[in-house]
């Protein structure tokens, strides 16, 4: 009788050990998944649960909006019923809010995850949207007629003798459509 408890005892402890050991590899493999997944995966989970983020721009601007969509080297979303798109790498942080968003809402679509800011901007080209651009030196307002590899060409007026301005993408800090 003393056996079978002593060795009750003995299995109970090896199950809790061996619990604690599949505890410890699950954790080791989140922290492995959490080390390997870029920002635009991390941005793309949190635009799918629509949440509410502070996007702090380089140069200390912050956008508060509610994340829609992510795409390859970028990120959108709406502040005041303002789409924004804005460049990944004009992105120095974002702060999540602890509240979640609404189960669902508009967006760019499951597509849009594949797509590049150069898709993106070409498809606003198509539309003829009137945008602003926003730069370190400030917004310039138009509409997007020509998409390069690394710039825009925006259309400043309506009238055609209206000068064209040329936008390197390294520039963009946010698009306002």
């Amino acid at each position: 009788m003393r056996w079978d408890l002593l060795f009750a005892d003995l299995e109970g402890q090896l199950a809790h050990a061996e619990a604690a050991d599949d505890r410890a590899v699950l954790g080791e493999e989140e922290l492995h998944r959490a080390a390997a997944e870029p920002l635009r995966d991390r941005l793309a989970t949190l635009a799918g649960a629509h949440r509410e983020v502070r996007v702090v721009l380089h140069g200390g601007e912050a956008l508060e909006l509610r994340l829609a969509s992510a795409g390859e080297d970028w990120v959108a979303g709406a502040a005041d019923r303002v789409a924004l798109v804005i460049p990944l790498c004009a992105v120095a942080s974002v702060i999540v809010s602890d509240s979640p968003g609404p189960a669902a809402g508009p967006g760019l679509g499951a597509s849009a995850s594949r797509a590049s800011l150069t898709a993106v901007l070409r498809d606003l080209a198509r539309r003829g949207e009137r945008l602003e651009v926003m730069l370190a030196s400030g917004a310039v307002g138009g509409r997007v007629v020509r998409v390069g590899r690394d710039h825009l060409e925006l259309r400043e007026g309506g009238d055609e003798r209206v000068r064209s301005r040329l936008v390197p993408f390294a520039a963009i800090r946010c698009i306002r459509c």
